[in-house]
């Protein structure tokens, strides 16, 4: 009378098929679910010291926090490289500040959703880590 009935793992199985199979339950249910999963994913790769509202926060930024047009957020990147003493800086021998590096500045623009500031950052890093490890150094030895 007292024993708790456990659902053998069939039963287990069957119960998952039977909410995934049916797409106006699962599809509701999963997209009920999908920001707490978000935020729990940007909350464990934060440091403890990341307030829950600010990872919020960052999780709902718009997709577009630079300037309206890839054009002008191309010459922003630009000039705050240039402004940052990286006008003359190469990637991959594509000097970054010519025509010929606009399609490298507009990755890194996407990659940090078009955040000038974000995208001069992590292209910083990313010159830095060259510089330091020597990659250019190593891809023109082979």
């Amino acid at each position: 009378p007292g024993a708790v009935h456990r659902p053998a793992n069939n039963e287990r199985e069957s119960a998952f098929l039977r909410f995934v199979s049916s797409p106006m339950i699962a599809v509701p249910a999963l997209v009920k679910l999908l920001p707490k999963v978000l935020l729990a994913g940007a909350l464990l790769r934060r440091s403890a010291s990341v307030a829950p509202a600010a990872a919020s926060a960052a999780l709902m930024r718009p997709a577009r926090a630079g300037p309206s047009d890839e054009g002008s957020a191309v010459q922003a990147l630009r000039e705050a490289l240039t402004a940052s003493g990286l006008g003359d800086a190469s990637l991959w021998g594509v000097p970054l500040t010519g025509e010929s590096g606009a399609p490298l500045l507009r990755q890194f623009l996407r990659a940090r959703r078009w955040c000038v500031d974000d995208a001069r950052r992590m292209l910083q890093g990313t010159l830095r880590w060259r510089r330091e490890n020597r990659v250019d150094e190593l891809s023109s030895m082979s």
